[in-house]
């Protein structure tokens, strides 16, 4: 659960990841509207924090499988190696688009789509069964590249 502290402007800030829900600032609103809010920022820490463990979890993934890549192969794309690269434009060219227009909701929640279902819970899965090819490795590797560098 989410200690909160009062910060210097008068706002309720995150502090540190406790057990238990306790301190001046949570007694100062308990039983307002505000709690209602804090149960939903605890479990937007939540939903974070498991986003961040499977981005970690699958970088640790492509990693430990490119170890021995040397260079960047493209020439042998299977179906699902088309599928991602063109999944990665889309959400790239959607992504820079939201931006522009500074719809930064709607940016989080493409690369949260993009990253959990389409690379994540799909790609990955499709990957391991073609784990000796050059194309699949270095398709690995560009995607999780291009998504670290597009957070």
């Amino acid at each position: 659960m989410i200690s909160l502290k009062t910060v210097n402007w008068g706002f309720i800030g995150c502090g540190e990841v406790t057990e238990k829900k306790s301190g001046p600032a949570f007694n100062m609103i308990e039983g307002s509207k505000v709690v209602a809010v804090m149960s939903r920022d605890e479990e937007k820490v939540k939903s974070t924090w498991n986003f961040i463990n499977k981005l970690w979890n699958a970088s640790r993934f492509v990693l430990m499988n490119i170890e021995e890549l040397t260079e960047l192969e493209f020439n042998d794309l299977k179906t699902e190696d088309k599928w991602i690269l063109t999944k990665l434009n889309n959400t790239i060219k959607s992504v820079t688009k939201n931006m522009e227009h500074y719809e930064f909701n709607n940016v989080g929640s493409q690369i949260y789509s993009f990253v959990w279902n389409d690379f994540c819970d799909n790609y990955i899965e499709f990957a391991k069964f073609s784990l000796e090819s050059k194309t699949t490795k270095s398709v690995l590797y560009k995607v999780l590249s291009c998504i670290l560098t597009k957070l």
